[in-house]
């Protein structure tokens, strides 16, 4: 009788252990199917956009800001873009939580428009939904706007983290297809009062060279062209007038140095490229 209770309670024990495994296998199969939903759900979304939307005019030049997150991307894209369209927030916290694009404006007869990113380098947090959308939304602009530039946006020095963030935007870009070089990328240092006199900056680019122990971060600042600025809050009554100045000469400086690259190629892009080709692990790859 004992004998007989022992394997009862054995055989139940076996029974609830099974369930509890099959009800565990339906929850994962659960979340892996509702995370390859999204992505093909993304992915549909974004052909539907494609489908929908005229390609860019040949004479708007287009500027991706990409950086770390507090880096001053949005501030400087209110600066070249003349506006405020674009939320600024002091310190390291992000105003941007989506890519955001500014309207038309010109220089020297010249268009151009700003396209403002999420802080591509450190989005070590964004959930796997949001990656999947930040991606899809990359490789429409990417491939449907004549990118011009890359400004990658940095704040007082380069550092090995800015590598880091580099390559992540490089993995990214060339899996939106993009086909760039180092003449299309050109590092922005945004906190740099000095920006006016030439030889504060080039001490300033000499000194990032011979501080470097990072062969890495040497490549990058002898190939990329380095700009400095300074682009202070307007928050301050006191210096508000002063901070305007300072704003009006970086966005010249940089609007006359795309000004005198007119002659450099757009980035290109890999014409046979299917966005049906992308996986969703190869987007995770590019994030990490």
């Amino acid at each position: 009788m004992y004998d007989r209770c022992v394997l009862g309670a054995v055989a139940s024990a076996v029974g609830i252990g099974c369930i509890a495994l099959i009800g565990v296998f339906y929850l994962l199969m659960g979340i892996g199917f509702s995370i390859s939903f999204l992505f093909e759900v993304y992915r549909t979304q974004h052909k539907v956009t494609i489908s929908n939307q005229k390609k860019d005019k040949k004479d708007v030049q287009s500027i991706i800001l990409v950086g770390r997150t507090g880096a001053g991307k949005s501030t400087l894209a209110n600066v070249l873009s003349n506006d405020d369209k674009f939320a600024e927030i002091p310190g390291s916290a992000s105003g941007t939580k989506d890519i955001q694009i500014s309207e038309v404006f010109e220089w020297n007869g010249k268009k151009y428009r700003v396209i403002d990113t999420v802080g591509i380098g450190d989005t070590a947090e964004l959930s796997n939904e949001k990656k999947i959308s930040l991606f899809w939304d990359l490789f429409e602009i990417i491939r449907y706007y004549n990118i011009k530039q890359v400004f990658f946006v940095y704040k007082d020095r380069f550092e090995n983290h800015q590598v880091e963030a580099l390559r992540k935007v490089n993995k990214l870009l060339k899996l939106c297809g993009s086909i760039f070089n180092y003449n299309h990328i050109v590092l922005v240092s945004t906190n740099f009062p000095m920006f006016e006199d030439d030889d504060s900056c080039d001490q300033d680019s000499k000194r990032l060279l011979g501080d470097s122990r990072n062969k890495n971060i040497v490549e990058i600042i002898r190939n990329c062209k380095l700009i400095h600025v300074d682009n202070p809050s307007l928050d301050s009554p006191y210096y508000k007038e002063a901070a305007i100045l300072s704003r009006e000469s970086s966005r010249e400086k940089l609007l006359n140095y795309l000004d005198s690259i007119a002659s450099i190629e757009n980035i290109g892009t890999e014409k046979t490229l299917n966005s049906a080709n992308i996986e969703e692990k190869d987007i995770y790859t590019c994030f990490s």
